[in-house]
């Protein structure tokens, strides 16, 4: 999208979640080193931080990294319509992107579980990224059409599409 100013290649983002410096510098250095291995020079590396943080605080990613933050009051449709490869270590947003049918590397690299990349794994086979190789194969990688087996709904919403599923697989 013109209006972000992104160069013409990947949109490639790591997604950070919760609120630990010390975890929050671990990923970016591993992102970072992913991006310095990297071989296409038009893909585009940024970081979208949890919309719930001070954006303020994270802004010594592009001042030690050199790696740009998405707007913090980007609109949910853009963010969606621009990526294509999302990195996260634990994050909902991984799923929502999975939906739209958008590659997911779940960062395996904290001492912490991965929480919920566990499970896309289990389910998904969405990768774990270990190494800056496993994320060469996950870039090189067909995109996996996951979005019409996985429910992202809410409450309500997810509890009627939970029940025409399990209706129309009884009927």
């Amino acid at each position: 999208m013109q209006k972000y100013h992104l160069k013409p290649g990947k949109i490639i983002v790591l997604a950070l979640s919760s609120p630990n410096k010390i975890n929050d510098i671990k990923l970016v250095e591993f992102f970072s080193a992913i991006k310095e291995d990297h071989p296409r020079s038009n893909d585009n590396f940024l970081v979208k931080i949890h919309p719930a943080r001070n954006y303020d605080e994270y802004r010594w990613i592009n001042d030690i990294y050199n790696i740009e933050l998405l707007p913090h009051d980007m609109p949910y449709p853009d963010f969606i319509n621009i990526v294509d490869i999302l990195l996260a270590h634990t994050s909902g947003i991984a799923a929502e992107v999975l939906y739209y049918n958008k590659k997911v590397g779940i960062l395996d690299i904290l001492d912490e579980s991965p929480g919920n990349g566990i499970e896309l794994n289990k389910y998904f086979n969405v990768p774990f990224i270990k190494q800056t190789t496993d994320y060469k194969e996950l870039y090189m990688s067909e995109k996996q059409e996951i979005g019409t087996k996985l429910f992202y709904k809410v409450a309500n919403d997810a509890s009627t599409a939970i029940q025409e599923v399990i209706i129309k697989q009884i009927v």
